[in-house]
């Protein structure tokens, strides 16, 4: 007897529970939900960015001599070509002329052989001298055009080595140090002057991996600083990822108006993928995604570049119906019923009466 109580008991219990759950899977859920037209948009991104010059060199002394004029002075702007300091030549100007006299007695010496060498050739053929005298003039005059080329480069180094005696501006730009003074006795590759390239500047950012594929499809580009947008156009977006950072150097340059070295700020894009916003995003089964309305029920649509707290980048059709309010909590194929927003509001209030 109290075997079939328990058998009983049980019977009843499931049939409540599946009556419950019955009951339950028949009341749809109450949501509210707008367009995805309504709802998408094309975010504003942005990376740290900072405006480089191309070049910043330490220009250094080419020779061993002594500084002996600075015309330049820090803050100086300066043009290419510009003299920026000169070094005593009086030693290098003698040398230059001392090889500048062996490649003139070289020539010299080359005319004559080449003299002798055209008689030597003639009582040749008259028999008058033997081959070996012949063989001997040939061979000095090879001898005198060999070292001739060579004193012809020694001279060549003479005279660059005067031409280094002024140090001049291999670009224009701007003065940023005096690494040696008047009077300092310079050693080849000293440096005398820092130089800063003014006249063409780039923008450098760091683009964050999760930020890659909308920079690259960005179809414009901006950089803020100081409360002022300058526009870019994209030169390099360098194929390697900076350990550190996680990110890849983007190189833009200015297409207009531009700013000084230095200058820090936000390089800005807009992503031409468009976005839903952050706070409908769900979880589901491991997956980021949101819910829209199928045929009266709730169906899951998966976005696999979605990260959380970050707006969603989704391409669905513009009129499919997005679940907003009444998400949470809501399982693929749920059914679920349409609210307007008065609708919602007089279902909380009943809850309050």
């Amino acid at each position: 007897m109290r075997f079939l109580l328990i058998i009983l008991q049980a019977c009843i219990t499931i049939s409540l529970t599946a009556t419950t759950q019955l009951s339950w899977s028949d009341t749809p859920t109450l949501v509210s939900a707008k367009t995805v037209n309504q709802l998408q948009f094309y975010p504003e991104q942005s990376a740290p960015a900072k405006v480089v010059a191309l070049n910043q060199s330490q220009i250094p002394a080419e020779i061993n001599a002594r500084l002996i004029h600075m015309p330049v002075n820090v803050g100086d702007l300066v043009k290419q070509g510009e003299l920026l300091a000169k070094l005593d030549c009086q030693q290098t100007q003698f040398n230059q002329q001392s090889q500048q006299a062996k490649y003139a007695q070289l020539q010299s010496l080359l005319a004559f052989n080449q003299r002798e060498l055209k008689r030597s050739e003639k009582l040749a053929r008259q028999k008058n001298i033997g081959e070996a005298e012949f063989d001997r003039n040939k061979t000095n005059v090879a001898d005198i055009q060999a070292q001739l080329q060579a004193q012809q480069a020694t001279l060549a180094i003479a005279k660059l080595n005067t031409q280094y005696c002024q140090i001049t501006a291999p670009f224009s730009g701007l003065v940023t140090k005096k690494m040696a003074d008047v009077g300092e006795m310079l050693a080849i590759g000293t440096p005398v002057v820092e130089l800063l390239q003014t006249n063409q500047l780039e923008v450098s950012a760091k683009i964050a991996l999760t930020d890659e594929l909308t920079f690259k499809q960005a179809k414009s580009y901006t950089l803020k600083a100081n409360g002022k947008k300058y526009p870019l156009q994209l030169r390099s977006f360098l194929p390697f990822i900076e350990n550190s950072t996680r990110s890849r150097e983007a190189r833009l340059v200015f297409t207009s108006e531009s700013i000084i070295t230095g200058t820090t700020g936000r390089l800005l894009w807009q992503s031409p993928i468009p976005h839903l916003p952050a706070h409908l995003l769900q979880k589901r089964n491991g997956h980021y995604g949101i819910f829209i309305i199928h045929d009266n029920k709730a169906q899951f649509i998966a976005a696999e570049q979605a990260q959380e707290g970050r707006p969603i980048p989704l391409s669905i059709a513009t009129d499919q119906l997005v679940i907003i309010d009444g998400r949470h909590g809501l399982v693929e194929g749920q059914t679920i019923k349409l609210i307007n927003a008065k609708e919602q509001n007089n279902n909380v209030a009943s809850q309050f009466n």
